[in-house]
């Protein structure tokens, strides 16, 4: 056994050590404290370089140790896990596609495939699962744990999932968030372990929802959360996190990693998994579960699918992609509600359930309590408390002091100032949940946190007060700036405002990439759904990223001081926009479907990359050249003429062979020889000649690893795989990166 294994056991039983004992090991065995309690292991032969271990009278694999009831007891920490997460009787798996793999498989059957088989050697692999919200990610990542946790104990399994719930809290408290969990359902071990046991591969954690809450600093708070506990995983093991973000893991998640090397050997291998949208057939199936195919008066459950959608109208039908809404619409139909299709569905369903709480607070003389506004502004100031708490959960005195203010400012009366206080905490927006025997209060959904939060973001920007303080406070979501343009559809007046005083806001220099995002989702909400109302508008100061500005119509339009990044233009057609002080990176656009209208553009300066979508396939393009003959197909003026150079048919295709690697090293953080060979890389023909390229100007460094076998050589990126791809444009901040593609294109 060598010193390394030795080093590693040690640091695997010191994760489950009382705090401050130490662990006393030799290559006989190893003593240390647990619980108050002294344990004493010995060492026996084992199976390749790690140990037997025998524990009084009994042997253990090294592995199955610490899985015995004696460290972290996996079969009662999955029956605290059952006590929690429950599998549901009427769940309908959703499905989802891996990677850029256009097929559709379960999501759950892929999840567990990619986070227990073929794990790279050397490598964490992380898995993103990724969809819009309400699309069911959620669902299915308890529902996974669930399901496995009953595995374990009737012995079909020899891991966990451990599902931790992010979306209530900021990560940068992701120990916090776990140490509570583990103490709530009885674990045997503290959040020190969770490293080791999944090292070891007997836990996977699951971080659900870790980039719906971020502090003003945006993302790289949430991304350096996660990569230093994966720097503590050495390289070993899989974790899941569920995100909506669909372009920042790769080049945020990367710049995280960089700065976490010296807390371990960090690797890893992303890989996305992305949630489709229910389709009727997982609509039908629900149907059935919850025996709802009688409420639609039809004899299948495929003919009730097809009467719900009919019944709910063209933007129902959008909305019955979400799973949370279909069990909610499924729920009221059963109860004799009936939904109209000349309105939209979200607000329906939300006044139903205020003319419910309505009429459950009565007064003495059964007069309702609080007028239908007054239960909106309650739920307001609800989400706007959430909001500066930076939390999606309200401890229930929170909740209750809240209903004491505003039924101070109605002045209904100590008697039913009473009723309405006792009320609160059993709303019915909310669930309950208890740590530490206290009750917290949160959202059902996030489109209900959304709905209310928008309608006090309308009242702050339409009085024009604090904006920039609260712009500044946290990354909002698309669905926020979606419900805070649907609340301005109706009042031209007010939407007038409402544009002027967002453009007006002074921008604090220390928030300023988070209070332009969140001004670019309220924009965006108003660009979206009041298009009749923008005409000679000016929006200023906003960052639009990864927005999906598809089929946008806009006329005599006038944006100042933004940015566009990986916004999606398909099929948008503008008529005089005007741009000050722009820009414009990794657009999408359709060569036959996008027409800016002879938008000026400068390639290099305002203009840094197209996204050119082909046959289904998008196709990221820097080339001046290339991107200027795509900017005469979508209506792009070009201030500077590009001229052409010609390339051999060596440095074409070593190009493409370069963006070939550069998107697999977005992925990993190291790539190995095996790695470039599973892509298809090492064994190409321009290969060698690049790889002596890319030593030269140092994009990236080599290392050799030792594996089962043979040394094996690494390579690492010194720069952002991203800025060697944009350097192709012939602008970069790094001269040496615009050297190399000098030198690349004379090949």
């Amino acid at each position: 056994m060598t010193d390394q294994i030795l080093d590693s056991i040690k640091i695997d039983l010191a994760s489950f050590c009382d705090p401050g004992s130490t662990v006393e090991i030799s290559k006989q065995g190893a003593t240390w404290r647990k619980n108050r309690k002294e344990y004493s292991i010995i060492f026996t032969r084992g199976s390749q370089e790690w140990p037997n271990i025998r524990y009084g009278e009994t042997n253990f694999s090294y592995r199955d140790f610490f899985a015995s009831e004696h460290m972290a007891d996996l079969a009662g920490l999955a029956e605290g896990i059952k006590t929690i997460l429950p599998v549901s009787s009427v769940y309908v798996d959703s499905t989802a596609t891996l990677e850029e793999n256009e097929l559709l498989h379960s999501a759950i059957e892929i999840i567990n495939t990619c986070s227990t088989k073929d794990l790279p050697f050397g490598a964490t692999r992380i898995l993103f699962v990724r969809g819009g919200a309400g699309a069911g990610k959620t669902m299915a990542l308890r529902q996974l744990t669930s399901i496995q946790a009953d595995r374990i104990l009737t012995g079909d399994s020899t891991f966990l999932y451990f599902y931790v719930d992010a979306q209530a809290r900021a990560l940068a408290r992701l120990d916090e968030a776990v140490a509570l969990l583990l103490q709530d359902i009885g674990a045997r071990f503290t959040y020190r372990a969770l490293a080791a046991l999944t090292r070891l591969g007997l836990i996977v954690p699951i971080i659900d929802g870790f980039d719906e809450l971020l502090g003003a600093r945006g993302y790289g708070e949430a991304f350096d959360s996660l990569a230093k506990f994966i720097a503590r995983l050495d390289g070993k093991g899989a974790v899941v996190a569920s995100a909506r973000s669909t372009f920042y893991e790769y080049r945020n998640f990367r710049e995280s990693a960089n700065r976490f090397t010296n807390v371990g050997s960090i690797n890893f291998e992303l890989t996305p998994i992305d949630i489709q949208p229910w389709r009727k057939t997982q609509i039908a199936d629900y149907i059935e579960k919850t025996d709802s195919v009688s409420s639609f008066m039809q004899a299948t459950k495929e003919e009730a699918a097809e009467s719900l959608i009919v019944m709910v109208g063209d933007e129902g039908e959008d909305f019955l992609k979400t799973p949370f809404f279909v069990a909610t619409i499924i729920r009221l139909i059963k109860e004799g509600i009936q939904i109209s299709t000349s309105q939209r569905v979200i607000p329906q369903v939300i006044e139903f359930f205020i003319d419910r709480e309505k009429e459950k607070l009565r007064d003495s003389t059964d007069q309702p309590i609080f007028s239908t506004e007054s239960h909106f502004r309650f739920l307001e100031m609800l989400a706007e408390e959430m909001w500066w708490q930076e939390t999606r959960e309200l401890d229930a005195d929170t909740v209750k002091t809240i209903a004491e203010l505003i039924s101070d400012a109605l002045d209904i009366g100590p008697r039913n100032r009473i009723t309405v206080v006792e009320r609160a905490p059993s709303y019915a927006f909310f669930e309950s949940k208890n740590k530490e025997g206290r009750s917290y209060l949160t959202f059902t959904h996030e489109f209900y946190y959304s709905f209310f939060f928008a309608r006090f973001l309308k009242r702050v920007v339409l009085d024009n007060q604090d904006i920039s303080r609260t712009l500044s406070r946290s990354r909002m979501s698309v669905v926020v700036g979606d419900e805070f343009g649907f609340a301005l559809v109706d009042a031209k007046e007010e939407l007038d405002v409402a544009v002027s005083s967002l453009s007006s806001r002074r921008i604090p220099s220390m928030t300023r990439e988070t209070n332009k995002a969140n001004a670019g989702f309220l924009f965006s909400g108003i660009l979206k759904h009041c298009p009749e109302h923008i005409r000679g508008k000016k929006i200023k100061e906003a960052s639009f990223i990864g927005l999906d500005f598809g089929k946008s119509r806009w006329d005599n339009l006038e944006f100042i001081n933004c940015d566009f990044l990986r916004v999606d233009f398909r099929g948008a057609h503008w008529q005089s926009v005007a741009l000050e002080n722009c820009s414009f990176s990794e657009i999408i656009v359709d060569e036959l479907n996008t027409n800016f209208g002879n938008l000026p553009l400068t390639i290099g300066k305002d203009l840094n990359g197209l996204v050119k979508v082909h046959d289904s396939q998008e196709i990221k393009e820097y080339d001046p050249q290339i991107v200027s003959e795509i900017c005469k197909k979508v209506g792009i003026q070009t201030e500077v003429e590009v001229d052409p150079i010609e390339l051999s048919s060596k440095a074409i295709n070593s190009i493409k062979l370069l963006k070939r690697f550069l998107r697999a090293a977005a992925r990993f953080f190291y790539l190995s020889d095996d790695d470039l060979k599973r892509k298809g890389i090492q064994h190409d023909s321009n290969w060698p000649d690049l790889e002596i390229l890319l030593v030269d100007y140092q994009i990236f460094e080599t290392k050799s690893i030792e594996r089962r076998g043979p040394l094996n050589m690494v390579r690492k990126l010194n720069y952002l795989p991203a800025d060697v791809e944009a350097a192709e444009s012939g602008k970069s901040k790094y001269p040496e990166l615009l050297s190399f593609w000098e030198s690349l294109r004379e090949f």
